[in-house]
């Protein structure tokens, strides 16, 4: 017998799943934010597109102000391993299919995002986001529980989306952190000319 996987199968945790759950899963669907069944279908692709855009965007702008610059980061996490680690992360969010092993491809991330705090103005601050995204990715989640089948709690099965969510929101602000720092510090050079 050949089983088929659904895009709302439990355990995928990727942009497809979460939305396949939201609009046509069978415990939670929210019909009222899109009326007609078959435009559900497109939201995946809406998501997954906004996040391409945002992550090439970042990265297009990255490459004409941060190659200059040179590492400062003790461990030596150059502006390359931070675009890679971005790059993973977006392909596990906008992959059809993210199971939990497939988390691996998130490793590199999130150590370029720890080692690199130490270098960071208000580490402390960041820290706490970095803990709690690590310690819920690596922890085992009870998908087929049967409290996480009812209603709202439905909801609570993409907890590690979330996650990988957050992580990618991390990135995005250090990327564009990073594009402030040099545009600046650019400006300030050519007034101070």
């Amino acid at each position: 017998m050949l089983r088929v996987l659904l895009p709302g199968s439990l355990a995928n945790q990727s942009i497809n799943g979460f939305t396949s759950r939201l609009f046509i899963g069978r415990n939670l669907r929210i019909d009222i934010l899109i009326p007609n069944p078959s435009a559900a279908t497109i939201v995946p692709y809406l998501l997954s597109g906004a996040i391409l855009l945002t992550t090439f965007s970042l990265l297009l702008i990255n490459q004409f102000h941060m190659r200059k610059k040179k590492p400062q980061d003790k461990q030596n996490i150059t502006p390359v391993d931070w675009e890679i680690s971005f790059i993973l992360i977006v392909i596990y969010l906008v992959a059809p299919f993210s199971w939990d092993h497939h988390l691996v491809f998130l490793l590199p991330a999130i150590y370029v995002a720890f080692f690199s705090l130490p270098n960071t103005k208000n580490w402390h601050l960041r820290l706490p986001p970095l803990l709690v995204v690590g310690l819920v990715l690596a922890l085992d989640y009870p998908f087929n529980h049967p409290r996480l089948h009812v209603g709202i709690y439905t909801l609570l099965i993409s907890v590690k989306f979330y996650m990988v969510l957050l992580l990618w929101v991390i990135f995005c602000l250090k990327i564009g952190r990073g594009l402030n720092d040099a545009i600046s510090k650019k400006q300030s050079n050519d007034i101070a000319i």
